[in-house]
This record gives C-alpha cells, sequence and structure tokens, in this order.
C-alpha cells in the first residue's frame, strides 16, 4: 500500500542538522555526540541504485538499506562517517542512527514497507557534513541502495591555554559552523564537532565544511577569553591555533518594574565591551581570535536569570530588553556575583487577531507604519503579537495581513505606556472587480489599472498605504477587459486606467465589495 509523507517528517529532515562528530589528536575514531550542526552541504551527488534483477517481494522478509559513501572525485571509501537514517513506518516519523564502516559502507534492516525519507550525514574525520533526500519504500526481500558521494572537509588544530600559557590536559574543544557574532547572537547554541586536548594541551578536528567556524574550550571552572574564528574554504587545514582560557563564574541577577515587582521574559544579553570589533590577527588572513562569547538568557516567573560564565578578570556590559519597557543598559565589575536590573515602562502596542468566528488566527503580519519606519511582527499561535516601542511615538498606522483575508489599516494613533489592548477581527478576503471598455462598449485587455486608498492623515507617506506597501496596487485587465483586486482593507479608493494613446480614466470614492464597475476609455 502507498503511504504519503507528512509534513513533519520533511520538516525534521530539512531542520535537523547533522550531529556533532568526537575526535582526538590521535587516530581514535570520531564519534557522534548529541548536539546538531549548523550549515550543512546539501549534496545532489548521491545516487539510489537498484540492481537490474531484484528478487521478489517478501512482506514477511527483512528488507535491506545499503548504503555507501565515497570521497567526491575518488572511488574511496569515506570510512567512519556517522550518519542518520531518516524513515516513516505507518506515517510515523523514526531516525536510525548508523556509521560506515572501514571501507566507507553501512547495511541497515527494515521492517518491509517502511518508507525511506533521507539521510542526514555528519561530519567525520575527513568528510563535511551533508544532507540526502530520496523517497522510497523499502521492500521485504529486497536492497536498496545508495551512493554519495562526499566532499572533504576543513581540518582545524592547535593548543589550549591557560591564564598563564600553560597547557590544559583535557579541555573540552568544540567547533560551531558559524561566525562569532551570530553564535552569539543565539539563545541555545549546539556544538558541531568536538574534542578533548591531548596531555600537551593540543587538539585537532575534522569534518569542516566550507564557510565560518569558530572554536571555543572549557575545563572545570575555565572559560574561553580569546577563541579562534575563521571561513574554511577547499577542505584546508588551520594548524598552530591557540584558545586561551581563565577563570569564568556563575552571575545572579533579577528584573523588576520601578514598584520592585519581577518582570518574566526580559532577554539578557551580557557581553565584553566592544566585543564586536576588538579581535586580533592570526597567521592565517582567514583566521581572527575574539573575546569571549556574550551570555544570553531570560528572566524566568520571578524576574530571575543566570549567567552562567562570565570570566573572573573581566568587567562586563549588560542589556535587558523587553518589549513593554524601556532598554536598560548597565555595567557589571569584575567579580561581581550578582546584579540587579530595574526597568521602567515604555510604550508597547500589543493584541489578539481573530476571525469573524472568533478564532485566533496566527501567522498573521502586521506592520507598524510611520515616518520613523516600519517594524514587524507576527501573530503567535494564539493570535498575540506585542510591539515593543520604547518611547511613546505618534502618528502611527497599523497594517494587518495574512491571505485569505481582507487588510486591516488602522491610525493614525499615539503609542504610549498608556495605551490599551489593540485586538483586531479579519474578514474573509474582501474585493473589487470591474471591467474597462472602450467607446464601443467591447473589454480592452492588458491594461493597467491601479487603485489608490484614501489618506489616513495630511503629510502621509503613500508609499506606506497598504496597496503600495504590499506591492498590490496594480493590475492588468484580462482578455474581456475585466479586473480584480482582493484582500482589501475599509477605504474609499481611487481607480485610474491609462490606456495608450489615450487620457486617463478615473473612478473616485470606489468601495470595497463593488463587482460591476465600468471604466470607460475614449
Amino acid at each position: 500500500m502507498h503511504k504519503r509523507f507528512s509534513r513533519l517528517t520533511w520538516s525534521l529532515l530539512l531542520a535537523l542538522t547533522s550531529l556533532g562528530a568526537c575526535s582526538d589528536s590521535s587516530k581514535s575514531p570520531q564519534n557522534p555526540s548529541t548536539e546538531g550542526v549548523g550549515n550543512t552541504t546539501a549534496l545532489n551527488s548521491g545516487v539510489a541504485q537498484e540492481p537490474d534483477s531484484q528478487p521478489p517481494i517478501d512482506p514477511q522478509a527483512i528488507a535491506f538499506l545499503e548504503v555507501t559513501f565515497t570521497i567526491k572525485g575518488t572511488d574511496r571509501g569515506a570510512p567512519e562517517v556517522p550518519f542518520e537514517i531518516h524513515w516513516e513506518e505507518d506515517g510515523k516519523p523514526s531516525k536510525t542512527d548508523a556509521r560506515t564502516t572501514p571501507d566507507g559502507t553501512r547495511r541497515v534492516q527494515f521492517e518491509h514497507g517502511s518508507r525511506l525519507v533521507g539521510l542526514v550525514i555528519n561530519p567525520s574525520a575527513r568528510t563535511a557534513p551533508a544532507i540526502y533526500k530520496e523517497s522510497a519504500l523499502l521492500m521485504g526481500g529486497r536492497t536498496h541502495k545508495i551512493h554519495v558521494e562526499l566532499e572533504l572537509g576543513g581540518i582545524v588544530s592547535g593548543v589550549v591555554l591557560d591564564v598563564e600559557g600553560n597547557p590544559v590536559v583535557g579541555a573540552t574543544v568544540g567547533a560551531f559552523f558559524t561566525d562569532p557574532i551570530s553564535l552569539d547572537n543565539k539563545l541555545t547554541t549546539r556544538v558541531d564537532v568536538f574534542t578533548r586536548s591531548d596531555d600537551k594541551g593540543e587538539f585537532r578536528l575534522g569534518g569542516f565544511p566550507s564557510g565560518s567556524f569558530v572554536l571555543e574550550a572549557s575545563f572545570e571552572n575555565m572559560m574561553s577569553v580569546w577563541r579562534p574564528g575563521g571561513t574554511m574554504s577547499d577542505a584546508r587545514e588551520f594548524s598552530g591555533l591557540e584558545i586561551h582560557l581563565e577563570p569564568g563564574h556563575v552571575v545572579y541577577g533579577q528584573a523588576v518594574d520601578k514598584q520592585d515587582q519581577p518582570i518574566a521574559d526580559v532577554m539578557v544579553v551580557a557581553g565584553k565591551p566592544n566585543r564586536r570589533t576588538n579581535r586580533r590577527p592570526t597567521q592565517y588572513e582567514e583566521v581572527f581570535m575574539y573575546g569571549p562569547r556574550a551570555s544570553l538568557t531570560k528572566s524566568d516567573e520571578a524576574g530571575l536569570f543566570t549567567l552562567p560564565a562570565v570570566p573572573e578578570s573581566q568587567n562586563w556590559n549588560i542589556t535587558a530588553r523587553h518589549p513593554r519597557y524601556l532598554t536598560e543598559r548597565r555595567t557589571f565589575d569584575a567579580g561581581q556575583q550578582d546584579v540587579w536590573v530595574e526597568m521602567s515602562a515604555g510604550a508597547a502596542l500589543a493584541g489578539r487577531v481573530q476571525d469573524s468566528a472568533g478564532t485566533e488566527i496566527t501567522g498573521v503580519q502586521i506592520w507598524m507604519l510611520s515616518a520613523n519606519g516600519e517594524p514587524s511582527v507576527f501573530t503567535d499561535k494564539n493570535g498575540d503579537y506585542i510591539f515593543g516601542v520604547g518611547k511613546p511615538k505618534p502618528d502611527v498606522c497599523v497594517l494587518f495581513y495574512k491571505a485569505g483575508y481582507g487588510m486591516k489599516f488602522l491610525g493614525p494613533m499615539d503609542v504610549d505606556s498608556s495605551m490599551k489592548p489593540l485586538d483586531v477581527v479579519l474578514e474573509v478576503s474582501e474585493y473589487l472587480a470591474g471591467k474597462v471598455v472602450d467607446a464601443d462598449g467591447n473589454g480592452i485587455s492588458g491594461v493597467p489599472v491601479r487603485i489608490n486608498g484614501t489618506l489616513p492623515m495630511e503629510g502621509y507617506l503613500a508609499v506606506h498605504m497598504p496597496e503600495r506597501f504590499l506591492d498590490r496596487d496594480a493590475v492588468l485587465t484580462g482578455p474581456d477587459g475585466t479586473f480584480l483586486f482582493t484582500e482589501l482593507y475599509d477605504s474609499s479608493f481611487t481607480l485610474t486606467v491609462r490606456a495608450p494613446g489615450k487620457e486617463a480614466v478615473t473612478l473616485s470614492d470606489v468601495k470595497r465589495g463593488a463587482s460591476d464597475l465600468v471604466l470607460t476609455v475614449r
């Protein structure tokens, strides 16, 4: 019986990234970590192979999947490559972990009728990560063969040193396949490959794909204060890099308002001053030394938060942000173990979006349009949204849009700390239709029809009108001269037709819902 792919399985395969791999400076095999990988390389070099003659299908027999990995451009097998087999049974997503043998192959058993989704191929000591996608039913009594060519991965090696320049033995060294700034901005992180430094404090990691990377290390109470990061290309090797550690400690904090009441869900970012610009060169043009990674966290219901790793010798800046409060910035001193963040209420625009039946609508995009910008948010699974404005903003218009519904355009309004929730109901898509004809009443095809709503106030930017802003302000007439505008907001519209060699024709004070409009071009 044919089985359908579930959307969940596809999303898992696309969103999942390679698991990390562990190596050391000796020649022991890499072992997969429980972490995920960042920028995997999607290869199209995989080939499904079916023998010309297959045995009869036997629903009672075992199905086999035979995987072969080779180094791209050669016939050499890729040994000890960890990978995940993603598959479905009765529509339920499943995953099997595997690893190639020394000859680069692996044969895995499945029940008859299991559906293959694809492979997530993790970095190994020699090869870069990749993704292979294929939809195939695995039949009892038969073997489904896959051959994937893998790119060689880059290699990074070096030494871990403490604050006095001594080698650190047994330090955990991790590589992230991203750049330092992007890593700093992540609330949760996943290491891509990792190892431990040997008895000389040295490490060696392989399987780096082309692109950005950054290394970090830790040992007991020590953390990275200088870490190398750069750009890998052409499976090259960067050797002799250094990671510097010094003691770190935990900082505890609390976010409260002016009445000493705790504030939950405050985004707290702490880091060394000027960390984004303060970097040192290395012996490689593509690699620099960066300071310690910033610490990101959120306050809990009691307003409490923890910064798990702060260097003992450094003063750090801390920034606290919440949509309903003004951003608070301060500095805490080297060795300081607790910090108190008091926040002042700020202007915010928040509310809920529902349909006419009272059902919350998720994924509605909302723009706050003003002369100062056009920030945007989406409604969450409960239909809720919030803009953190900070200081009051006057003369703001708000645009709500989701495909299939009529746009909602509200304003102008002043957004400040006293503003009440702005709840909105989106109606089913509203339209406006008509026909462009010549003096004899015959439809004219291919003529542009432009629509313009009424400006909400004098001096309002025309580019912020919904039809202009969403690039929905013009259509061409069809073969019979008809035209149609959909998903309109409530306004008084003006239609304009300009046919080549003819005077422009304008129709004013048109309301959405009109379906029998006629514009005659003479």
